[in-house]
């Protein structure tokens, strides 16, 4: 994602602002958990060494 000038962290809360300017409240966790598939703290301990 880094290639595309963002990351996947800035992704999920670009994604939890958009979706409060649609009146649709998500959590940090929940934004983060949608774009990486998966809890964050599941894909740190998966992904991250």
């Amino acid at each position: 994602m880094n290639l595309a000038g963002f990351c996947r962290n800035c992704l999920s809360k670009w994604y939890r602002e958009e979706a409060g300017k649609k009146g649709i409240e998500i959590s940090d966790p929940d934004a983060r958990e949608h774009v990486y598939g998966m809890p964050y703290s599941e894909w740190k301990d998966k992904y991250q060494k």
